[in-house]
């Protein structure tokens, strides 16, 4: 019976022990457990960290890379030099280039088939000799005081234009000179009707298809005048002017000037 008892109590210490083993076992491996997952955590938390720091100096590098564009933009910008605007060229075409003429209206023109000059400055013939021209109401030489018509006589036609001046120059002005160009244009001074004073005048053009008037030489100076014109032998016309030197127009001297010869017809 002792022996027994002392069986059972040997047996329930061993259980005990073992018991108290086994717990302070599964103590342990709780622990265990916990401190192998407490590593997983803090890597977790360390790779969520590190993600975040990465996301944002990927978005620290995305803004710095985009204002960096930006500041490249508006520098490019700043550096596009701003066009400068096309001036026109206003100033005059060369000389070489053809201009259209100003033409002026002072004619009257009326054809008559029976007019006869007779009291005129002496007939000129065209180039052709199948035109004629005068001035007719002036006296040989046309240099007496008054108005006068010119006369274009056309001899194969059997007709005459007679140019008179229109009534807007209140009858102070008159053909003065005339003096062919070819067969269908004439040069033609018009100047003072009335007065000894004034020998001649302006220069004109007159063109005898359209009976247009162009000038040539015009605003002249109070004592300038155009006395004649003549072409010579190159082609090319030369003018006499008439210049007064004093102021009571009794002194004065002749110049000379050329033009070009005019391929206008």
């Amino acid at each position: 019976m002792k022996h027994l008892k002392k069986t059972l109590m040997v047996t329930a210490l061993v259980s005990s022990t073992l018991l108290f083993t086994a717990c302070d076992a599964t103590e342990n491996e709780g622990k265990g457990t916990e401190t192998a997952q407490a590593p997983s955590t803090q890597e977790k938390d360390k790779k969520e960290s590190t993600s975040s720091i990465v996301t944002d100096n990927k978005e620290t590098v995305a803004k710095e890379e985009e204002t960096n564009v930006t500041k490249v933009e508006g520098n490019a910008k700043e550096a596009t030099p701003t066009p400068t605007p096309t001036k026109t060229d206003n100033s005059k075409p060369p000389t070489t280039q053809v201009e259209k003429k100003k033409t002026v209206d002072l004619f009257n023109v009326e054809e008559n088939k029976e007019y006869e000059a007779s009291f005129h400055s002496g007939w000129k013939a065209s180039p052709s000799a199948k035109k004629q021209a005068t001035i007719d109401g002036r006296g040989e030489g046309a240099v007496e005081e008054g108005q006068a018509l010119l006369v274009v006589q056309d001899k194969e036609k059997g007709y005459s234009n007679l140019y008179s001046m229109k009534e807007s120059s209140n009858g102070q002005s008159s053909p003065k000179y005339v003096e062919w160009i070819d067969e269908n244009r004439l040069y033609v001074i018009i100047g003072f009707a009335y007065g000894t004073v004034s020998k001649g005048g302006e220069l004109y053009e007159l063109n005898l298809r359209d009976h247009s008037l162009t000038p040539v030489i015009t605003g002249l100076k109070d004592n300038e005048e155009v006395v004649s014109i003549k072409q010579d032998k190159k082609g090319n016309f030369i003018y006499e002017k008439h210049i007064y030197d004093d102021e009571n127009l009794t002194v004065g001297h002749f110049e000379e000037g050329t033009l070009p010869i005019s391929t206008t017809k």
